[in-house]
C-alpha cells in the first residue's frame, strides 16, 4: 500500500491537516484550502494532474494515520457500494431511492469518494420518480471506477 503512505507523506508536508503551508521557516500562518459548497476539497489531482478517485489525504486525516484503519474502510466501501448501487437501481419507491443514495453518499464522504458522493447526492435530492437510467450509469461507472482504484491500494 505504497499510495497511502505517499499520501501520509503528502498530509505531513502539508502541515498536518490539509491546509497549505509556505514551510516551516517562513513563519508563515496556515491557510485553509478552498472548499466547495459541500465541503469537500475543491482538488484531489495526483502529481501527474490526473483526479483521482480517493482523497487520500482525507483518508488519512479520518483515520489519524492509522492503516489498518484506512484498508479496514477501505475494504467496507468495497462490499458496501455494491449493496447500495444494487438497492438504488432497484427501489420502486421514491424514499427508498434516497435512503439508499444517502447511505452511498455517507460511505463515500468517509474515505473521500467526491465524486461518488457529488452524483449519488444528486439522485438522493432528486425529485425523478424512477431515478433517471442516465444518472444511474454515471454513479455505477463511477463507483467502479472508484473500487478498482481502491483494490490497487490494498493490492
Amino acid at each position: 500500500m505504497a499510495n497511502l503512505s505517499e499520501a501520509k507523506a503528502q498530509f505531513a508536508g502539508a502541515g498536518g491537516c490539509g491546509h497549505a503551508t509556505t514551510g516551516p521557516a517562513s513563519g508563515a500562518v496556515a491557510r485553509p484550502r478552498a472548499s466547495t459548497p459541500d465541503h469537500t476539497p475543491g482538488r484531489t489531482l495526483d502529481y501527474s494532474g490526473q483526479k483521482k478517485p480517493v482523497d487520500l489525504v482525507h483518508l488519512a486525516k479520518q483515520s489519524h494515520g492509522d492503516r489498518a484503519l484506512e484498508e479496514e474502510v477501505l475494504s467496507l466501501f468495497l462490499g458496501q457500494s455494491d449493496l447500495y448501487v444494487e438497492r438504488l437501481s432497484k427501489a420502486s419507491a421514491a424514499d427508498d431511492r434516497r435512503m439508499a443514495a444517502h447511505a452511498l453518499r455517507g460511505s463515500a464522504l468517509a474515505i473521500g469518494a467526491w465524486e461518488v458522493a457529488r452524483l449519488s447526492k444528486a439522485i438522493e435530492l432528486s425529485s425523478a420518480d424512477p431515478t433517471n437510467p442516465v444518472e444511474m450509469a454515471g454513479l455505477s461507472e463511477c463507483v467502479e471506477s472508484t473500487k478498482s482504484y481502491i483494490r490497487s491500494l490494498l493490492a
